[in-house]
């Protein structure tokens, strides 16, 4: 499923990201993917949705918002998001897609390139929502420059 969504996007020049449990495992985490997470940009995200036939709108709670559809692919769960704004007791650390795209990491994939997200944004965003959970996912030395950058990218906004 991966590789279809990666050709739709890819056709109509989409930039976008794979995140969560699938990005961890195309990095060589453990994880067993329950689903395809993705990010693109805000000005994209309901092009991309409606290519992928999913829909939505904005999604909010307990201090996370974005642009958010759900929904599933030949029997697989697809999350697509945009935007994503967290606010918690470390700030407010806001979308920043062009960073995320800049410090991601190329993986070949069926003789696709597929940029992961990096996991230090997840990070970012569980350190400053306060979120241990997530921040207990995180199994590799994160890079600290990107990581440094988005929390005081987050200190600035609170």
């Amino acid at each position: 499923m991966l590789v279809a969504i990666a050709d739709r996007l890819m056709r109509a020049e989409i930039a976008w990201l794979i995140a969560g449990s699938t990005g961890r495992r195309l990095l060589g985490a453990a994880d067993r993917p329950r689903d395809i997470d993705l990010e693109v940009d805000g000005d994209v995200v309901e092009r991309a949705a409606s290519l992928l036939g999913l829909a939505g709108g904005i999604d909010s709670a307990e201090g996370w918002s974005s642009w958010r559809a759900v929904g599933s692919l030949a029997g697989v769960a697809v999350d697509l998001s945009a935007d994503v704004t967290v606010s918690g007791p470390g700030g407010v650390l806001g979308p920043d897609f062009a960073a995320q795209l800049g410090a991601s990491r190329a993986v070949v994939v069926a003789g696709r390139t597929i940029h992961v997200a990096p996991p230090e944004e997840m990070l970012a965003r569980a350190l400053v929502a306060g979120d241990t959970v997530r921040e207990a996912k995180l199994d590799h030395v994160p890079r600290g420059d990107y990581l440094a950058s988005r929390m005081r990218a987050a200190r600035a906004s609170a």
